[in-house]
């Protein structure tokens, strides 16, 4: 496959366009806990856009925790700064996801067989990784203007149905031939996310060169650059578009933009299936009209699609009950949800001695004596935790409350010696009001040595300075 055309142009700045900023400031979703895989050109992962690795996921906060040569090994980083530019956008864009970039590209060109290794690497490592999004800035610059559902024409087929089918949707670049009634492969593959380019904001005239110019450019206007067909999913900004130190302009920079939103909505809507999340992107996208061929596509907005996000267990009396899974002497029970929508009642106290605002709750019951464990990692956000006894407000009686532990993003860790048959009101709360999507995670072991859980790490009064 020939690589798309890259041009190098001055910086403008496409995150307001798809409302990324807003979404993570009003919501706090910003991609934790998932990952894009990225099948470029490599990536140049020293840059400070990705945290100055020394190696892929070398210091911990490295962005980039996977990178590897698909394509025959050529001792450099990124070929041509092409996937650089690429993984910038998605680093820039959800800012708190990880990414796995492989090189597939021999020069100017990319094989099937080595882009499918990405697929095969995907598939193996979705649930190590929480994969939400494979992104593909690459095509074969072919007119297609139906679907390439033949399986024995193309190759694609069955590994992108296989990614959705295990949670991941693929994203392709649609390709920058100035088709107006077709799209390149592979990007015309069922189940595949195609994208469109759109400038973000008025650059004056354009000549792109490829047969086309715009004379007039505007945002939302789709660049005549930009392959489009009746099929074609959303559109994305795709002109001057820099990341990581690298400007250049097409449908490979527009794709990027939509593997990031994908992973946002991942992020904050762990349960929704591949189908749910494009219908989010595509049902609250702005509607842009190609003015070259008349069709109308949505154009990604992120905090759109993100909607209200409402936590059914924002009271006391709604709490989640935790159930575990019980194996030997350990039990272990897990929640996720998000405290964007909640908010702290009447005769609330204040957790770990802050005044909060948006709290949830949960309950577990102890099946025995035995010790316990319970923590926020994970989270997106600054959390508070506090556990309590009682059913009321005016009833509760703490048991442990920790406010940081000393984990990523300021998440909280406590734990305790609990008694059988004693029901125990968790709350997660945000530090000031901050919120954004939980995890919670506890650990229940009565085996003989599990009192040093409780003596080694107890952090239940443990309060940490801010500065």
């Amino acid at each position: 496959m020939n690589e798309y055309f890259l041009i190098l142009v001055n910086e403008l700045q496409s995150a307001p366009l798809i409302k990324s900023p807003e979404a993570f400031t009003q919501t706090g979703f910003n991609g934790s806990n998932t990952m894009v895989v990225i099948l470029d050109t490599g990536v140049n992962y020293k840059l400070s856009d990705f945290g100055s690795c020394t190696a892929p996921g070398t210091p911990a906060s490295c962005r980039v925790k996977v990178a590897q040569d698909f394509a025959t090994q050529d001792n450099s980083l990124d070929d041509d700064g092409h996937g650089t530019n690429v993984s910038g956008v998605v680093a820039s864009i959800a800012r708190g996801t990880q990414l796995a970039v492989f090189d597939v590209f021999d020069g100017t060109g990319a094989s099937d067989s080595v882009i499918l290794q990405g697929f095969n690497w995907a598939l193996a490592n979705q649930l190590t990784y929480n994969i939400a999004s494979i992104s593909m800035s690459l095509g074969d610059s072919v007119k297609n203007t139906t679907p390439c559902a033949s399986t024995s024409n193309n190759p694609y087929v069955t590994p992108i149905a296989n990614a959705y089918t295990q949670g991941i949707l693929t994203v392709i670049a649609s390709g920058n031939e100035n088709f107006t009634n077709g799209i390149s492969g592979p990007a015309c593959t069922p189940k595949a996310v195609s994208v469109g380019a759109v400038y973000d904001s008025n650059i004056g005239a354009a000549n792109w060169g490829v047969g086309c110019n715009d004379t007039t450019t505007a945002a939302d206007k789709v660049t005549c650059f930009s392959n489009s067909a009746s099929y074609l999913s959303v559109l994305a900004p795709g002109s001057e578009i820099t990341a990581a130190g690298i400007t250049m302009s097409g449908t490979s920079q527009a794709t990027p933009h939509v593997a990031a939103a994908v992973a946002i909505l991942h992020g904050a809507r762990p349960l929704d299936t591949p189908a749910s999340t494009l219908s989010r992107l595509t049902t609250t996208g702005v509607s842009v009209t190609d003015t070259r061929n008349s069709k109308v596509f949505p154009r990604i907005n992120v905090l759109a699609a993100l909607g209200s996000i409402t936590a059914s267990n924002d009271s006391l009396t709604s709490n989640t009950v935790l159930v575990g899974t019980t194996k030997q002497t350990i039990t272990t029970a897990n929640a996720t949800t998000t405290n964007q929508s909640a908010t702290k009642e009447v005769g609330e106290p204040n957790h770990a001695g802050n005044a909060g605002g948006k709290s949830v709750w949960f309950e577990w019951t102890a099946p025995a004596t035995g010790y316990v464990s319970i923590d926020t990692h994970r989270s997106s956000f600054d959390t508070l935790l506090a556990v309590y006894t009682g059913s009321t407000m005016s009833t509760l009686n703490s048991v442990a409350v920790n406010d940081d532990d000393g984990s990523e993003n300021r998440t909280s860790g406590l734990s305790f010696k609990s008694l059988a048959g004693t029901v125990y009101k968790i709350a997660v709360d945000g530090y000031n009001g901050v919120f954004g999507n939980i995890e919670l995670n506890l650990l229940f072991d009565t085996s003989a040595g599990a009192a040093t859980m409780v003596n080694k790490i107890d952090t239940s009064r443990g309060y940490r300075p801010r500065y």
